[in-house]
Order: structure tokens, then sequence, then C-alpha cells
């Protein structure tokens, strides 16, 4: 049940079955903990990077990254997650440690990684690191040649705290 309704992106009421599943069943969190742990990480990153900031719930986000990363802590992009969720909710020197256990475990950090790390240094005014972190994401962006929308909102929002005009790079 539970992933017909991930199918359905219906995220919360997934999460709320499995829960349910669990109350009924402790010993049944281990067939559901891969599950259980990506449809946490995905409705945190909703909660936390919707377009429409009147969308963003960053202290849900936050509890709910928080339990993604208890349930796979070796998960690069779920530390991701939490990096970007704590970012939002305002806690920058949080936000950095759980952005830089990400870039370790993601062989060095990504792009998103990097505009973050970048945004929460700018918030605690160290400004050169958050520009270099900032150029570092913008590297990474050309390496991978990604362009997604995604993406392109980071780099922007990122780019506009830090008081940069630069063009998004694009695909050669």
């Amino acid at each position: 049940m539970a992933l017909l309704l991930a199918q359905q992106n219906k995220l919360d009421d997934a999460i709320n079955c499995i829960r349910a599943a669990i109350e009924i069943e402790p010993k049944n969190l281990g067939s559901f903990s891969s599950n259980f742990s990506l449809f946490l990480n995905n409705r945190s990153w909703q909660l936390a990077t919707d377009p429409d900031p009147k969308m963003r719930d960053p202290m849900r986000a936050v509890a709910l990254a928080q339990e993604a990363v208890q349930l796979a802590p070796s998960s690069g992009s779920f530390w991701n997650t939490l990096g970007v969720t704590q970012y939002r909710a305002g806690d920058y020197k949080v936000a950095i440690e759980s952005l830089e256990k990400s870039c370790a475990l993601n062989s060095g950090g990504t792009a998103i990684d990097f505009f973050f790390l970048a945004m929460a240094k700018w918030q605690l005014e160290n400004n050169v690191e958050a520009r270099q972190l900032f150029e570092k994401g913008v590297e990474q962006i050309k390496e991978e040649q990604r362009n997604d929308p995604e993406l392109i909102r980071f780099h922007a929002e990122a780019a506009e705290l830090l008081g940069i005009e630069q063009l998004m790079p694009h695909k050669p």
C-alpha cells in the first residue's frame, strides 16, 4: 500500500502507512527500512525545497530528514537533505556539519552541497569561504554538465545571497 501511495506522490500517506505497520508489528521495521527511509527523505526534500516558499515547512523537514539519516546513516544524499533542511530552518552551523558529511559520503560533494554550504557559510559571515564554495558548485555543474531546473534555482538563490551576478553555466 505504501508503495502505491508513494507512486501517487502521496508521501505523507505512505509514511503513515509504514508507521502504522511498524506500530502493529515493530519487527517489520527491517523489511520496510529501505523504502521508509527513502519516503522520509523525499518528503523532507519536498518540504525544504518547494519552489513556493509558502509550501515549505523547514522544521517538519528537519525531523523527517533526521529520521531518514538514522535509518540510513551512510547515505550521502540523506545527509545532503538533512543539511538543506537545517539550512532552511536557520540552523547554519549544524547545516554545515551535515553538508560536510554529505560531501564526505558523496565522493567530495555535489553542486547542491556546495551551494548550500556557501549560503550557510555566508550567513555565518565566512564570506571568502562562501564564495569559494559557490565557485566549486559552479565547477561541479560544468563537470557534470547538469542543467536541471532545481539546480538552476539553487544556483540563483546562492548567487543572489552572495551578491554574485553570474549566469548559470549551460551545457556545451
